[in-house]
């Protein structure tokens, strides 16, 4: 009667189960994966995880022990060279059992027995090569923390971005950022006008006459700076430029024509202000009414004497 005793016989005296599982034991270092049934299985991850524990230190000692059970001096050698640097920080659970279903003949249960540091496919220490933190704690909580903090941080920023508005003009001149000229090509359309059947129009240094009906154009009339204003009154196109010249177009049956130039700018310089010409006025009144005035008598000292 077998009463209290916990071990599997596995159908064997003890002579025999102790030296299957010592060979067992032998080719599972060896190669450090084997097939067998189940209840084989079992009994061996109890006999050999003992002497992976037993190897961690390197010591006579624990050679003679292990091979006192192993019998094999290859199997030993390969254990404390090999396995024992690998499962130096595992503290137990060195093999893993999987099952594999029934066998085909006499329908026993097989299983796969191996070491689980030497199975790149289910370690993620050996294949992403950093130490993976399990942990059944939901990161919840810690990602939505991360996200406001994130929030917060940029709001942060964008406040100190931020410049407060000058409440002195000139402060508000010289703060202010030097606006840049716009380019050449991008020239915006200063006027549209609509008379009737004609729609003009400046685009740059050329004015385009359109038809209104169909939107073709009609007319360009090329100029040597851009316009910068527009007037139509019947036949007549009067083109303003930037240099202060005012040209008149008449319409004929060629298109329009140049009929007058007035430059605005030149009368401006050579016709002089009328505050400086009144103050030449006032200067020259002064000197007529210096001259005219009489001499001053010569000032008496306070101190003389009476003349007698």
């Amino acid at each position: 009667m077998r009463h209290g005793n916990k071990n599997n016989a596995l159908g064997r005296k003890k002579a025999h189960r102790d030296s299957m599982l010592s060979n067992m034991a032998c080719s599972l270092i060896e190669h450090k994966r084997i097939e067998t049934t189940l209840a084989k299985a079992k009994a061996l991850r109890i006999f050999v995880e003992p002497l992976i524990t037993k190897s961690k230190e390197d010591s006579t000692h624990s050679r003679r022990t292990v091979f006192s059970y192993l019998r094999s001096k290859e199997a030993t050698t390969t254990l404390f060279r090999d396995v024992a640097p690998k499962v130096a920080d595992r503290p137990g659970g060195y093999t893993r059992i999987i099952k594999l279903g029934n066998r085909l003949g006499d329908a026993a249960e097989r299983a796969m027995i191996e070491m689980v540091d030497f199975n790149t496919t289910y370690s993620p220490k050996e294949k992403a090569g950093a130490e993976v933190k399990r942990t059944r704690r939901s990161r919840t909580k810690a990602s939505t923390a991360k996200a406001g903090a994130a929030k917060t941080e940029a709001k942060t920023t964008a406040a100190e971005a931020k410049v407060e508005p000058a409440k002195d003009g000139e402060a508000a001149k010289e703060t202010a950022a030097p606006a840049e000229p716009p380019a050449a090509s991008a020239a915006p359309v200063v006027r549209l006008l609509v008379d009737g059947e004609r729609v003009i129009f400046n685009l740059g240094r050329r004015v385009y006459v359109l038809d209104a009906a169909k939107l073709k154009p009609v007319l360009a009339i090329d100029l040597e700076e851009p316009a910068s204003c527009l007037a139509v009154a019947g036949e007549l196109l009067l083109v303003g430029r930037a240099s202060g010249k005012l040209v008149l177009y008449q319409r004929g049956e060629a298109g329009y024509q140049s009929v007058a130039v007035a430059d605005l700018a030149a009368q401006q310089k050579t016709e002089p202000p009328a505050g400086a010409t009144a103050e030449k006025g006032n200067s020259k009144a002064t000197e007529a009414a210096m001259q005219n005035a009489p001499e001053p008598s010569p000032a008496k000292p306070k101190d003389a004497p009476p003349a007698t």
